[in-house]
């Protein structure tokens, strides 16, 4: 009898456990409330450090892919289709941050040559050379800057400028590998 009552508490449990919310694997592309619903049942029991960095991850995608076009572009997909994308977006906002951070400090060199040009175009004075020397010094500064930028690696780039977004605080976390990806 007491193996009786074993047998019919596992079968109620099973069948309890089967009546329970089946477990959502895919997003919902239908609308991005739809998108985001799934996304955050998707993640939900995660731990608190994986689900934090899909939702950072999520916040990336979603910059690239604004409105209507998150959910349309990953309607279906699980979390592990998500993957090389996101490392396709990373690559993406790397590549746009060492353009944009390098691009400022040549306006800087560029600035700084027409007023050389200007310097050097004055009568003479002793004011004339501590100004030209200054200049020089500061466009070797920012052509020294510009050129650091521009060598960083990718992981060092993302490190220092994390990933731009300009909808998102997304700020690099130090550990994001893409060898997992």
């Amino acid at each position: 009898m007491n193996t009786f009552k074993k047998a019919v508490l596992l079968a109620t449990v099973l069948v309890l456990a089967a009546c329970g919310e089946s477990k959502v694997t895919k997003i919902d592309g239908t609308s991005n409330g739809t998108a985001d619903n799934s996304f955050q049942k998707m993640i939900y029991g995660m731990p608190s450090g994986e689900s934090l960095q899909w939702e950072l991850d999520i916040k990336m995608l979603k910059s690239r892919y604004q409105g209507d076009e998150f959910a349309k572009r990953f309607n279906g997909k699980t979390l592990e289709d998500l993957k090389p994308e996101i490392a396709d977006t990373k690559t993406h906002f790397i590549k746009i941050n060492r353009e944009r951070h390098a691009a400022t400090e040549q306006q800087e060199i560029d600035k700084l040559q027409v007023k050389l040009a200007e310097f050097e175009a004055q009568g003479e004075s002793n004011i004339k050379y501590v100004m030209i020397a200054q200049t020089k010094a500061r466009i070797d500064m920012y052509t020294k800057s510009r050129d650091e930028i521009l060598a960083l690696s990718d992981e060092q780039a993302w490190n220092t400028f994390g990933c731009g977004c300009q909808q998102t605080d997304y700020k690099p976390s130090g550990n994001f590998n893409t060898s997992k990806y």
